[in-house]
């Protein structure tokens, strides 16, 4: 319960270009979303709100990763049961080459320091083969009237105490 307190600071990223990433069988994706943000104090709290808009024939998931570890709790109990299975923040099923999902984070993060802190969102590809992630675009990406891109975007905002 309670509020969040006072709006002290928001800053964003957005990405609107094109472009793809291989990524391997149980491996994390490169950061193509990220963001700095200064904290005036160790008791604020950051809300991340974050869409990676992208395409693949899989399911693809997204964690969020702080000054590159991976927000403990950011995608509930992680704990000593996890096995080999990720930790995801949230997923999402794009099941042609021809779709982009458009796939949300929203996590209220308590840093517990005041200092500079980078917020990365990384994608994961649920298959049990290697793939290439399209970011911003369809896989097939082909250029016609009814196909399209998006953008992705990462939106920091801290609140006091």
């Amino acid at each position: 319960g309670g509020s969040l307190g006072k709006v002290l600071q928001v800053v964003q990223t957005a990405s609107t270009g094109t472009t793809s990433e291989y990524i391997g069988v149980g491996n994390y994706g490169a950061g193509y979303l990220s963001r700095a943000i200064t904290t005036a104090s160790s008791s604020s709290k950051v809300l991340i709100h974050a869409i990676l808009s992208c395409g693949d024939n899989a399911s693809i998931g997204l964690a969020v990763f702080r000054n590159n570890t991976l927000i403990s709790n950011a995608s509930g109990n992680q704990g000593s049961n996890r096995g080999n299975r990720k930790s995801l923040s949230s997923m999402q099923n794009c099941g042609s080459d021809y779709q982009i999902a458009s796939i949300p984070i929203h996590f209220l993060d308590h840093p517990n320091a005041a200092g500079t802190f980078t917020y990365t969102v990384k994608p994961f590809l649920r298959d049990n083969n290697a793939s290439t992630l399209a970011i911003n675009r369809t896989v097939a990406d082909q250029n016609n009237a009814w196909d399209s891109t998006a953008a992705s975007f990462i939106i920091l905002t801290e609140f006091s105490s």
